[in-house]
């Protein structure tokens, strides 16, 4: 019992507080929108809510 209650208070303070997903967008026609003329890239990374890359898919 000692062994799983102090697993459990491990594991709880360990996890970060807000996990933010990180997810790659590839494959299709992605248009950046940014400036004045559109641009296409081969991969966007979003962390949470924000783009955090938009370029070429080796890089991302």
């Amino acid at each position: 019992m000692k062994f799983t209650a102090a697993i459990a208070l491990l594991l709880s303070t360990t996890a970060p507080a807000i996990a933010q997903d990180t997810i790659i967008y590839r494959g299709g026609p992605i248009i950046t929108m940014d400036g004045d003329t559109p641009q296409t890239v081969e991969a966007v990374v979003t962390t949470g809510d924000r783009i955090a890359f938009a370029g070429p898919e080796k890089q991302a």
